[in-house]
């Protein structure tokens, strides 16, 4: 049970959708759906840089969120197999 601080009493608990990275732009599609204390991580994208971004090989999503919970995440959903997500895995 989840605990709603607005009315003070507990609750069953709701299906939260967060997106890491991936919305209105094409790449670093990263997804986080999370039930109560447990996070199923969806996807795992990568975007490639802009020719302005010199020195920049890839550019990943932000996954401060993902470190902070490491503990809560229970695995992983990877739709369909592209290099670039394979290359993401290897290096988390």
């Amino acid at each position: 049970m989840a605990y709603n601080a607005r009315s003070g009493k507990e609750q069953e608990p709701c299906l939260r959708v967060i997106p890491l990275g991936g919305l209105h732009e094409i790449g670093k599609n990263t997804c986080v759906f999370e039930y109560g204390d447990d996070l199923m991580l969806v996807d795992a994208g990568l975007a490639f840089p802009s020719d302005g971004m010199h020195g920049v090989n890839v550019v990943l999503p932000d996954t401060s969120f993902l470190r902070e919970n490491q503990k809560r995440i229970r695995g992983m959903i990877v739709p369909m197999a592209m290099k670039t997500i394979s290359v993401v895995l290897h290096t988390t």
